[in-house]
C-alpha cells in the first residue's frame, strides 16, 4: 500500500489533512500549529526545542527513545581501510560517529498496513486493515 494511502493517526476530534510526500521542519511546524492551536511562532519554538534536545542527547552519547516512533542510538564506527575511487590507492577512512535508528513495533505495524490508534496511556491498539 503506498504511504500516501495509509491511515493517519490523529488526536480525538482532529480532522485528517492532505498527505504530504516529505515532512520538513517547516511542515512539522505547520502540523504542530494546526493540531495544538499554537501560533506558528510558538510551534516553531516547540519544534526547535525538541530537535535541539534530541540532538544534544545524541551528541552526549545517550540514546533517544520516542514511544510509538523508535529509538535513535549514537554509535561509533572504527577506522577502516578504503580505496580512493579516482586513483584506486588505499586510504584510511577515519573513525566517526553515526546515528542508528530502530523503529518501534507500532511504527513497523503501521508501515505494514495495520491500523494503529493510540490508547490512553500511550499503548498502541492494532487492528488489521
Amino acid at each position: 500500500m503506498p504511504a500516501s494511502n495509509l491511515p493517519r493517526v490523529h488526536a480525538e476530534g482532529m480532522t485528517a489533512r492532505q498527505p504530504i510526500q516529505k515532512l520538513t521542519k517547516a511542515g512539522l511546524v505547520t502540523e504542530v500549529a494546526a493540531l495544538t492551536g499554537l501560533t506558528v511562532r510558538e510551534s516553531r519554538a516547540v519544534v526547535h526545542t525538541v530537535i535541539t534536545g534530541i540532538t544534544r542527547e545524541l551528541i552526549a552519547g545517550h540514546p533517544v527513545h520516542l514511544p510509538g516512533v523508535g529509538t535513535f542510538t549514537p554509535r561509533p564506527t572504527a577506522p577502516r581501510l578504503g580505496v580512493h575511487p579516482g586513483t584506486s590507492r588505499p586510504l584510511v577512512v577515519p573513525a566517526r560517529k553515526k546515528v542508528a535508528f530502530s523503529a518501534a513495533g507500532s511504527l513497523k505495524a503501521a508501515l505494514m498496513g495495520d491500523s494503529v490508534t493510540e490508547q490512553p496511556g500511550g499503548t498502541p491498539d492494532r487492528q488489521a486493515v
